[in-house]
């Protein structure tokens, strides 16, 4: 439970309150008259009452990012667990999380690490590590105190409350068996994977999502594999006399595992029973999201350099591979790409969850238009290849950092190989990351230049977390770097905005439907605008953020209604709504 003093500094609109219940509507019944604002009782971030600024939502004039890495104290060097030969884990190793784990309203950030366990390989005691927020862009090392600490190489982590306790447990993958931290809620956790039966079956991991895949309010966890590994038989690689990586295609595919919640804290491995034991991939980001607008979530799993799945969803839990049939199986020229991270938004405006992938070197990341169930390629159409294509591309994340309620596109880029620059001039091992701009009309335009001081950052990275690190308002970003320091990035485009852009930011709690509210989908109005986001919990390069969902408002600073569809297929509607602040909705507060 949130203390009344994070409350207040927050700016959290409680959906709890009696004297708001009159505007927070079920469907059914039909919707009411919009809540009074007067009766929502919050403050905005900076303590002043809104501008009373209906304007529709408007253009920005940029984007600003400041890198404010040195003044964070967070002092985390990313290890890929090296053991003196070039195993294919390491190089693909550098996930991060950005969540709330001991719900003081501020996003804390998990970096995972490690090193491989390999016999006769004196261990070194590398670890993930966990860094809670404390204001103002300052990072402590919590990882002894909360029980973070871990054996073996971490690769992805998805968030979640999958005990319905209210904290957020982690799900880790890692380069052999997983690992579940469950979160006591005094700001410890502990190991609960052997109590729950998640270990998995000790592949190389990929990016997990949770998803309640039957609709029974519990949180399943999807675990994809990428390889499966043998440090016995693992293969040496060079390109011209140049010790390299190995490729995937040097290793067998993977499978693909689902653990069904039970209700009482265990998991049961339902691969079987769900229709996906015989599908075998190399799967990297992995995201669910309700691609055909059943009400239920499907999962998308983005496989490197074989062709990606789409696992459609049933309803009950059961899925059907329709990568194919659905248009994201391959790029639009039909060509299986080496894919690594996915995210999912609504760029165009349309209501539809759009998707976005990075891929491999020498390879355009691809945009799928989402148009009704099936998907378009529309990378070229709307200009995200833009600067990209030379590079490996790794992290990315929908995020409208300007306010202006388009999501842009923010893409980490990096190699693996030194020397890379012999056998392919076009890039190096540490390039600069890559900010793409939403301009509307389904196009994007690359600002890298312009963006400021954390678009000069060159380094080796891989994901990307986004989030309001320091509560005002605007979305901030975490870069993992390949052994290196992560990157930290202040969100400073307020100084481009006169008058600053309003924003609108959504926290969902279950009641009959998962806690999370994982699989819910928000509707923001604005004048004739409407934006759609829907809540995540696993995307982008095999991590995870984005639990409160954002809205840019433009000129405007209040929202004319907000709806929600919640995973079990409820609607509520609130009407109109005063913006600058985060509005946690709690499921069903108007039955009470």
């Amino acid at each position: 439970m949130t203390s009344p003093a994070v409350a207040r500094r927050m700016g959290v609109v409680a959906c709890l309150v009696t004297t708001f219940l009159a505007g927070c509507n079920r469907s059914p019944p039909p919707a009411s008259a919009p809540a009074d604002p007067a009766a929502i009782a919050a403050t905005t971030v900076n303590g002043s009452a809104p501008a009373e600024d209906r304007g529709v939502v408007a253009g920005s004039k940029g984007i600003l990012l400041e890198d404010v890495t040195d003044k964070t104290g967070i002092d985390f060097v990313h290890d890929s667990g090296s053991p003196g030969r070039r195993f294919l884990p390491e190089a693909v190793s550098g996930a991060l999380a950005l969540f709330d784990y001991d719900l003081d309203g501020r996003e804390d950030l998990l970096l995972l690490g490690g090193e491989m366990a390999i016999a006769d390989v004196e261990p070194r005691r590398h670890t993930s590590r966990l860094y809670r927020n404390e204001g103002g862009f300052r990072f402590r090392d919590v990882t002894g105190p909360a029980g973070i600490a871990h054996e073996g190489l971490a690769m992805g982590v998805a968030v979640g409350d999958y005990d319905a306790d209210g904290d957020a447990d982690l799900f880790i993958t890692r380069a052999g068996p997983n690992l579940l931290l469950r979160n006591r809620g005094d700001g410890t956790f502990e190991d609960a994977t052997a109590a729950t039966g998640v270990e998995g079956a000790g592949e190389i991991g990929a990016g997990p999502v949770l998803v309640d895949a039957d609709r029974d309010g519990g949180l399943d966890i999807v675990a994809p594999g990428y390889v499966v590994f043998d440090p016995v038989s693992a293969p040496e690689r060079t390109i011209e006399g140049v010790p390299t990586f190995p490729s995937p295609l040097d290793h067998d595919a993977a499978r693909i595992t689902l653990h069904r919640n039970r209700g009482d804290g265990t998991f049961t491995d339902a691969t079987a029973a769900s229709g996906i034991a015989d599908i075998r991939g190399r799967a990297m980001g992995v995201i669910a999201a309700d691609h055909d607008d059943d009400g239920d979530d499907d999962v998308f799993v983005m496989n490197d350099a074989t062709a990606n799945f789409l696992l459609e969803n049933d309803g009950r839990g059961a899925f059907v591979e329709r990568g194919v049939e659905a248009g994201i199986a391959f790029d639009g020229d039909g060509r299986p790409q080496g894919n690594m991270g996915i995210d999912a938004a609504d760029y165009d405006g349309d209501g539809r969850l759009d998707l976005h992938t990075t891929t491999f070197s020498s390879e355009h990341p691809t945009l799928y238009r989402n148009t009704g169930g099936t998907f378009d390629d529309a990378t070229y159409a709307a200009r995200v290849a833009d600067g990209l294509v030379p590079h490996i591309k790794w992290g990315n994340a929908f995020a409208d950092f300007d306010d202006d309620g388009l999501p842009d596109l923010f893409v980490a880029t990096g190699d693996f190989n030194e020397g890379v620059e012999r056998w392919w001039p076009a890039t190096r091992l540490a390039v600069a990351n890559v900010l793409l701009r939403n301009v509307g009309g389904g196009r994007f335009e690359n600002v890298s230049s312009t963006a400021g001081s954390g678009l000069a950052v060159v380094a080796c990275s891989r994901g990307v977390a986004v989030g309001d690190l320091d509560d005002d308002g605007r979305l901030d970003v975490v870069i993992a770097n390949w052994r290196d320091r992560p990157t930290v990035l202040r969100n400073a485009s307020e100084k481009l905005s006169d008058p600053p852009h309003g924003w609108l930011e959504v926290r969902l709690i279950g009641s009959t439907a998962n806690r999370d509210a994982v699989g819910a989908r928000v509707r923001v109005t604005v004048g004739n605008r409407v934006q759609v986001a829907a809540v995540h919990a696993g995307r982008g390069y095999q991590g995870h953020h984005g639990t409160k969902l954002h809205f840019g408002l433009g000129t405007a600073h209040r929202v004319d209604d907000v709806e929600v569809r919640w995973p079990d297929g409820e609607i509520e509607t609130l009407g109109e709504v005063m913006g600058d602040r985060v509005l946690v909705l709690r499921q069903g507060a108007a039955r009470r």
